[in-house]
């Protein structure tokens, strides 16, 4: 239930998904594209990644089906709460979140203060208004499957 281990790069999508999945009802993979998607946009804004990159990430999560943004970010204290729980997880290493760090390579956040988290959701929610549907992905929810 508790890791040790916390380079996991695999885990790239899972820091706030599991918070944010069952609040708005998002099936897995969905959940999961909208974390990655975010947290390219985090990289970004932490200067870990270029622009191009970050389009290019979200646009490939997007380009198959999958969301890459939902509403559900912008409230910041179920996306705090999200990075409390993984704190909890994942020990006394702090967040551990795998963000991106070029293409191919993984870096990891130890934490994302408050005042970061914010301005990424805002800067993240602004892109993808530019993306049909605004980054719905298609068959994004458990009652769009009928598992509600």
């Amino acid at each position: 239930m508790f890791e040790t281990y916390q380079d996991r790069p695999h885990a790239y999508g899972h820091t706030w998904s599991p918070r944010f999945e069952p609040a708005a009802k998002l099936m897995h993979g969905h959940a999961v594209g909208i974390g990655m998607a975010f947290g390219a946009t985090l990289a970004l804004e932490m200067g870990w990644i270029k622009k191009d990159d970050r389009d290019r990430i979200v646009a490939l999560c997007a380009s198959i089906g999958l969301s890459v943004y939902h509403p559900i970010l912008e409230d910041t204290e179920l996306m705090l709460k999200g990075q409390k729980n993984m704190r909890r997880k994942r020990g006394s290493s702090g967040l551990w979140a795998p963000l991106p760090a070029g293409i191919g390579s993984c870096a990891f956040a130890g934490e994302v203060p408050p005042d970061l988290l914010t301005s990424a959701i805002e800067e993240h929610k602004n892109y993808c208004a530019s993306f049909p549907g605004e980054g719905k992905g298609e068959e994004m929810y458990l009652s769009d499957l009928g598992l509600e």
